[in-house]
C-alpha cells in the first residue's frame, strides 16, 4: 500500500471516530512508522522524525485539513453539496456596513 492512501485512510479513520484511545493507538501507529520509515530507534524524538520526513502529527493535520475543506467551501473551491449549507450575509441582506466600505 503506498504510504499517502495509507495517511488518506488513518485521516478518515481518525476523523470519523472520537474514541480517544484510537486516536493514541493512531498517533502510535504514525510514530512507529516515522522510526520504521528512517530506521532511528526509540530514543528518537517522534517530533524530529516528522519534521525530517515533513510529516504532520494527526491531531494537527485534521485540524489542516478541516481548515483547508471550509476555505475551499466558502471561496468556491469545493463541490456544490459542500458549500450549500453555508448561507453568507451579502446573500441575507444587501445592506452597507462601515466594515463593509472602502473609504475608511
Amino acid at each position: 500500500m503506498h504510504i499517502s492512501c495509507l495517511i488518506l485512510i488513518t485521516d478518515v479513520l481518525f476523523e470519523v471516530t472520537a474514541v480517544p484511545i484510537l486516536k493514541i493507538n493512531l498517533q502510535k501507529f504514525q510514530n512507529r512508522a516515522a522510526r520504521l520509515f528512517l530506521d532511528r530507534d526509540f530514543s528518537t524524538p517522534s517530533a524530529f522524525l516528522f519534521s525530517e520526513l515533513k510529516w504532520m502529527p494527526f491531531p494537527d493535520r485534521v485540524i489542516y485539513q478541516k481548515a483547508l475543506q471550509m476555505y475551499k467551501t466558502i471561496h468556491g473551491g469545493a463541490p456544490e453539496f459542500l458549500s450549500t449549507p453555508f448561507t453568507f450575509t451579502s446573500e441575507i441582506h444587501s445592506r452597507i456596513l462601515r466594515s463593509t466600505c472602502p473609504l475608511q
